[in-house]
């Protein structure tokens, strides 16, 4: 009993440590969806910097009209269907769309976002959209070529339009202590770092890492097969959006990673699978628009501790996307 109990003491001792130092020094500075996901303590005070300074949560209104009912997609010129990035709210491009280019912008939220060019297409089959409206499908880099792939297009079967549930983090302090364990050492990480050659966000102590999800690296498994058939579907979706009188803008959100990619130090891959996407008023790709930014020394385009691009970059996705709608759709209201 005795040699157990000591066993027992010894355990505590060497795995204590570890938990205070998680508890009181690394959970508390825990912040955005890469930091719940590589429990990096980015800090709580980043978000509160500029990078967020176009919006006044306790004043600002929404500018996009959430919808969950289908009836209601015919009462909006512009509507938008898209993954998380047409989905945060006043930190949206949609809410911008709506507040800084005077568009009445209905975005639809449904249950499972990572669909929205299937969900596109079945709700384009079963009529819910009217003639003469814009439609911005939206997806983001590293999945366009994968959902434009698979598409099934006799389906009528979308995605239940629902308020998307936004989770909270629920602490559970020993199983997050060993997580945070198991990822500083490198062990089956999410999320990748690279090591920028100029400071591109405001990060007191880490303006030059860059963070990004790792299955942005997807492309590294791309074939020119499936690029190849991704551009077929794709084509034959506007030709199928044009018989119903749709005027169909397919929006690819810029990967954080291809983003930043020519400031990377050091041997990295560069992805190729926007080169082959034709020259179209109706395809845009945000990735040179958020390079420029970069290139100009405007920092946290992106946010360090965050997937998706801060309020500077979404202003600017709905400035390029309302240039596309005046482009295509000329007096679009």
């Amino acid at each position: 009993m005795k040699r157990f109990a000591l066993k027992f003491y010894a355990v505590v001792a060497l795995i204590l440590p570890f938990v205070c130092y998680y508890n009181w020094k690394v959970a508390p500075r825990v912040s955005g969806d890469l930091g719940l996901l590589n429990l990096v303590p980015y800090g709580q005070e980043y978000s509160s910097l500029n990078v967020n300074d176009m919006i006044d949560e306790q004043r600002d209104s929404l500018c996009a009209t959430q919808i969950h009912d289908v009836r209601e997609i015919p009462d909006y010129p512009v509507i938008t269907l898209g993954d998380s990035f047409s989905n945060q709210g006043l930190y949206s491009y949609p809410h911008f769309l709506g507040r800084d280019h005077g568009f009445k912008v209905g975005n639809l939220e449904r249950s499972s976002f990572y669909m929205p060019v299937q969900d596109y297409l079945s709700l384009l089959n079963a009529g819910a959209f009217r003639a003469g409206q814009t439609v911005v499908v939206e997806i983001v880099e590293h999945y366009y070529v994968w959902r434009l792939c698979w598409l099934d297009f006799e389906s009528t079967d979308y995605a239940e339009l629902c308020p998307i549930n936004h989770g909270k983090w629920e602490k559970d302090l020993l199983s997050e202590t060993a997580r945070w364990v198991r990822l500083s050492i490198g062990y089956n990480n999410p999320v990748r770092k690279f090591t920028l050659n100029k400071d591109c966000f405001s990060h007191p102590t880490r303006s030059r890492e860059l963070y990004v999800y790792r299955e942005e690296m997807g492309f590294l498994q791309m074939t020119d097969e499936y690029v190849s058939r991704a551009l077929d579907n794709l084509d034959r979706l506007f030709r199928l959006s044009e018989e119903k009188g749709i005027n169909l803008i397919f929006l690819i959100c810029a990967d954080k990673y291809d983003s930043y990619e020519p400031w990377i130090e050091g041997k990295h891959p560069q992805n190729h699978i926007l080169d082959p996407l034709p020259k179209d008023d109706r395809i845009v790709v945000m990735t040179p628009y958020i390079r420029e930014l970069v290139a100009a020394g405007v920092k946290d385009v992106y946010q360090i501790n965050d997937g998706h691009a801060s309020t500077i970059g979404a202003a600017r996705c709905a400035e390029v996307v309302a240039e596309a709608i005046n482009k295509t759709a000329p007096g679009q209201p």
